[in-house]
């Protein structure tokens, strides 16, 4: 391959998805040297995330005896059934739960129940533990207080970050600083949940807590500025439903969302062009709950949840152990099955890149 221009071999590694690329390094000196170069690095990664090509998209969900599975996006919105397991993301001993704090450009955060913080990329399997927030180190240990966390990436100084809120007071952990940093108190109280990474402005995005669903406001943090800002939630006439109702936060194509869930009755979703512009609040589509759908919901919890949305109207939706896949165009469900695998309730999408968290 002496004869082919660095040049182009530089433009064809940069087309090989990143699970490729490992293989792509046994293959020269040469190419071991440019892949392994940063700026190559960010440039596949920059166009992985232009591309969201589906064979690098994965589903991180939960099953059973706590593990966290890899369930590739691709043969899910196939007409088929049986796809199999491709790999296990398995970050802590045995004998720890975890849950998912949030992931970013091909690393995931994960909370361990010894109240520890470990970022991985399930690809390299390289690891970072990071150091004990601050919270624990003082008045907070061994109270009742709840610390909700949310991970995600500030483009402006090229850092990835935790952002910890604990009794409305806030820290931020810095990757570049390797610590933990006080930025004061807000005036609200957040839901108890992760915070919703919203690739496209670089924040972290929580529902606030409130007496009724309806009143809930949207707050954010800018990850670059670290300043809080309010986002206006949808306006409109109040919601008339004698059943559960609950809204939810998310992210499809990009675009941050928020989903409005009606008992066992159906699911409207709602998507910011314009994130922070409330005239850009825009209906993307309706998930009617009938026939089998209904039928698979399961135990106390009432909706499914959107976990991602194909170029071609596809949407996959998880609910404890049920996965759909929802048609927009034609309204069809499909079920795929992942066999020998019980999912148990978290998901989300993670894309595969070489990343280090390290």
């Amino acid at each position: 391959m002496a004869h082919i221009p660095h040049e182009i071999i530089h433009k064809i590694l940069l087309r090989v998805p990143a699970k490729g690329l490992g293989r792509c390094s046994c293959v020269s000196r040469l190419w071991r040297s440019l892949i392994s170069d940063p700026v190559f690095l960010k440039q596949h990664l920059c166009m992985s995330i232009a591309c969201q090509d589906v064979i690098d998209l994965h589903l991180i969900a939960t099953a059973h005896e706590s593990r966290f599975y890899q369930i590739p996006i691709s043969p899910l919105l196939a007409d088929n059934h049986g796809h199999s397991i491709t790999g296990v993301v398995d970050i802590t001993p045995s004998d720890e739960d975890c849950s998912i704090v949030g992931c970013c450009r091909g690393l995931i955060c994960f909370e361990t129940d010894q109240l520890k913080l470990v970022v991985i990329n399930p690809l390299t399997r390289k690891i970072r533990t990071l150091p004990t927030v601050g919270f624990w180190k003082r008045a907070y240990r061994g109270s009742i207080h709840r610390i909700v966390y949310g991970f995600g990436y500030d483009s402006v100084n090229d850092d990835y970050k935790v952002v910890g809120v604990c009794s409305r007071q806030v820290e931020v952990y810095s990757f570049r600083e390797d610590s933990w940093r006080m930025l004061g108190q807000i005036p609200y109280e957040l839901q108890i949940c992760q915070g919703l990474y919203v690739s496209s402005v670089g924040a972290l995005a929580w529902l606030t807590e409130s007496k009724s669903v309806t009143d809930s406001e949207i707050v954010a943090i800018d990850l670059a500025s670290e300043k809080w800002i309010q986002v206006s939630p949808l306006s409109g006439a109040e919601v008339q439903f004698d059943g559960l109702y609950e809204l939810l936060l998310g992210e499809i194509g990009g675009c941050f969302c928020l989903f409005e869930h009606f008992g066992g009755s159906h699911l409207e979703i709602w998507v910011m062009k314009e994130f922070g512009v409330p005239e850009s609040w825009a209906h993307m589509a309706g998930v009617p709950y009938t026939g089998r759908l209904r039928g698979r919901l399961s135990g106390g919890r009432e909706y499914f949840e959107p976990v991602w949305r194909s170029k071609d109207g596809e949407l996959i939706l998880m609910c404890e152990s049920a996965l759909v896949v929802y048609n927009l165009t034609s309204e069809t469900h499909r079920y795929p099955v992942v066999t020998n695998l019980r999912l148990t309730g978290q998901a989300m999408v993670h894309m595969e890149s070489l990343v280090s968290p390290c």
